[in-house]
């Protein structure tokens, strides 16, 4: 048995993801922890790092509700690459510029430029839970709607394949037992930060958009950087800015394709 599951694909900054419009309720008892790790299998699906679901706000107070499933099918609060995409979907549908969007984490504002394919978002403020220390590494866990562990490597050294096993270990780490976001950043200038993702649930990214803000503020509050950064990330650049008390993501988004997936029950 198959049921055909209409979407579209949107990546900012090679952070992908497969998009589904549930405003209208079309899919209505749906797995969508399933339905994410089916969708992102790159052999056996379409590929993506994970499914986001745009449904209608039940209280009619935001353009779109957004629920965010990574690929490994658990659902995460915020994502702000999917917030951008989500933005620039309902731009392209409607030809306006603002929007308001809800998530887990909260209510999201969002300002599309189509011309240009550049989304700007509002991710709030970022807070500096805790430092953190291991016989391995130092870091800040940053909470910005999710959680990641800042790791500075102009301290650490670490090479690139070193991380990523140290970030796959801190999964199943009793310090995080439900997983933590972990970003490796090198701060180039005052103006740019270098950094390699590795996300809670889809593992290596090219890009995280809450991760470029989380990394962002952990070195603001440390004085590391000005208060307009470009974070340099694999799949390209985002730029982050701090005004009016508000953490300002900006970068380019463009959909890859649509079509009808055929899912397997």
């Amino acid at each position: 048995m198959t049921r055909d599951i209409d979407f579209i694909k949107v990546t900012a900054q090679g952070n992908n993801y497969i998009y589904i419009d549930n405003r209208k309720e079309t899919y209505q008892n749906i797995d969508f922890n399933n339905l994410s790790k089916a969708v992102s299998d790159i052999r056996f699906g379409i590929g993506s790092d994970g499914l986001v679901v745009m449904n209608e706000d039940a209280d009619k107070e935001t353009d779109c509700f957004m629920r965010i499933f990574n690929s490994d099918g658990s659902e995460a609060k915020m994502c702000g690459n999917a917030l951008r995409s989500v933005a620039y979907l309902l731009a392209e549908e409607s030809k306006k510029t603002n929007f308001t969007i809800g998530t887990l984490s909260g209510t999201k504002k969002a300002k599309v430029d189509l011309g240009e394919s550049t989304v700007i978002v509002e991710m709030g403020l970022a807070k500096v839970i805790t430092s953190y220390s291991s016989d391995r590494l130092k870091g800040n866990v940053i909470d910005i709607g999710n959680q990641h562990l800042i790791i500075n490597n102009d301290k650490a050294k670490m090479k690139r394949e070193d991380f990523l096993h140290l970030a796959e270990d801190i999964q199943c780490s009793n310090d995080f037992p439900d997983g933590i976001n972990v970003e490796l950043i090198e701060i180039i200038s005052p103006e740019r930060i270098k950094a390699i993702v590795y996300e809670r649930g889809s593992g290596l990214t090219y890009a995280c958009g809450s991760g470029a803000s989380a990394i962002f503020w952990d070195c603001y509050k440390q004085r590391l950087v000005e208060s307009t950064v470009t974070i340099e990330l694999d799949g390209g650049d985002v730029r982050i800015s701090y005004k009016n008390n508000n953490i300002n993501l900006e970068g380019q988004v463009r959909e890859v394709c649509h079509g009808t997936f055929k899912w397997s029950l």
